[in-house]
């Protein structure tokens, strides 16, 4: 499937849920929905070495030359005289470690990027294992569409793709930027398909020590709240007490599982 095509079929999921969901351990929510905050990171500290790798490109000797002349010329304008003498080093200098010379671009080219990530999916059992304390966390659902919104009125170099899932690695040669950007943080292998993953990458971003970034968001972009169900009754009061206070727009669920489907389900919590 072409990129065009996922798109497109983000923008017909978006349209039909704009609602999606993030994974969260108990204090983290508690921090998120006390500080109105939202993470985004850097891929290198991602859970997964093959994520956002620069072996997802094919850097072939005509196609770099062709990229770099390109940058060259929107770079340089009409300066012709200084697009000469880098178009000469280009062929001379560079071409011999094309390779290198693009890591080092795209590196570059994405040091100040962030990354936030949302499953389509509130009812994911391995989410729930994985990413939410084992049952133990709370998954919050944000309007994915209010915040695309929100965030490139803050940030205009920002935007939301889907994850496509692979069994193997099919080298991109289209250093163009939409397709530079999807292939680069859009591609994943299908083991990988469970998190039914959508994200939100934004640049260029102030990374703290630990090479992340928090937005504040406006409290009307949460619009659903799920306590785990091995929630401790403790951290679940504080949760409850907290929805209600400062989100009482929100939908707040109790899972549950179902011990006749191997399945969760949702029970409605009323304030």
């Amino acid at each position: 499937m072409m990129p065009e095509d996922n798109l497109i079929e983000l923008g017909m999921h978006l349209y039909k849920q704009p609602v999606n969901y993030k994974y969260y351990g108990a204090d983290t929510a508690l921090t998120v929905l006390s500080n109105d905050t939202l993470q985004f990171s850097h891929p290198s500290i991602f859970n997964d070495p093959f994520d956002c790798n620069v072996s997802l490109f094919e850097f072939e000797e005509e196609t770099v030359k062709l990229h770099m002349k390109d940058l060259i010329k929107r770079d340089k304008g009409n300066n012709y005289v200084e697009q000469f003498r880098l178009n000469r080093n280009l062929t001379s200098k560079i071409l011999p470690v094309a390779k290198e010379f693009m890591q080092h671009i795209f590196n570059t080219e994405n040091s100040n990027r962030g990354v936030t990530c949302f499953s389509k999916n509130s009812l994911n059992m391995l989410m729930w294992a994985h990413y939410a304390g084992c049952h133990t966390g709370v998954c919050i659902g944000y309007d994915l569409l209010m915040l695309r919104d929100y965030i490139a009125l803050k940030n205009s170099e920002s935007c939301l793709i889907p994850v496509r899932y692979q069994e193997n690695i099919v080298p991109a040669k289209n250093f163009q930027e939409m397709e530079m950007l999807y292939t680069w943080f859009g591609s994943k292998h299908a083991m990988w398909h469970y998190e039914e993953e959508i994200r939100m990458i934004s640049r260029p971003l102030m990374l703290d020590e630990n090479k992340k970034h928090y937005y504040e968001i406006p409290t009307d972009i949460i619009k659903e709240v799920y306590l785990g169900t091995s929630l401790n009754a403790e951290k679940r009061e504080e949760i409850v007490k907290l929805v209600k206070d400062r989100f009482p727009h929100v939908k707040l669920f109790q899972i549950k599982p179902n011990y006749d489907t191997f399945t969760l389900e949702r029970e409605e919590i009323s304030f």
